[in-house]
């Protein structure tokens, strides 16, 4: 008579792939922990500009971000076209590298009309602050440069 082999019934193979999967999920979680918080990781506070937007109340952030979007959606058909744009001069021959240039010198010049147009709303809204407002505002700002962990704001 021919020995035969105990087969594995079916809940025993969920449970061990269950448990597979959770295994590699504990451990890709530690890892995943370790490279971000780990030995030579520089925890950096947020560029000044993000600091001064997340220092604001959450409804001036609101308004901010809507007076933003309500601007860049001409901006928006205007990039859709830019990328056409983009597309036909990449597809070009032969290829014309100064037009190519010229265009993104032109998107680069879009960017920065959006990035002034929001540093002179924060600007305005800075300046309409009463002096207790804008020092509780320095406050909040020099407390998001202290969440470093390695390397705070220095004045």
């Amino acid at each position: 008579m021919s020995e035969t082999g105990k087969k594995i019934g079916w809940p025993i193979r969920v449970l061990l792939v269950v448990s597979l999967a959770f295994n590699l999920l504990v451990i890709g979680l530690g890892l995943g922990i370790a490279w971000r918080y780990g030995p030579g990781r520089e925890h950096r506070p947020p560029p000044t500009a993000i600091a001064l937007f997340l220092a604001l109340p959450e409804q001036d952030r609101v308004m901010l971000r809507a007076a933003s979007h309500q601007a860049s959606k001409d901006e928006r058909e205007r990039g859709n076209r830019s990328m056409s744009a983009i597309v036909e001069l990449l597809k070009a021959r032969p290829f014309d590298p100064e037009g190519f240039a010229a265009h993104m010198r032109a998107l680069e010049e879009m960017r920065g009309q959006r990035s002034a147009s929001m540093q002179q709303a924060l600007l305005s809204h800075i300046a309409a602050m009463s002096e207790d407002e804008r020092a509780e505002y320095a406050e909040r700002v020099v407390s998001l440069g202290r969440k470093s962990r390695h390397k705070p704001w220095r004045d």
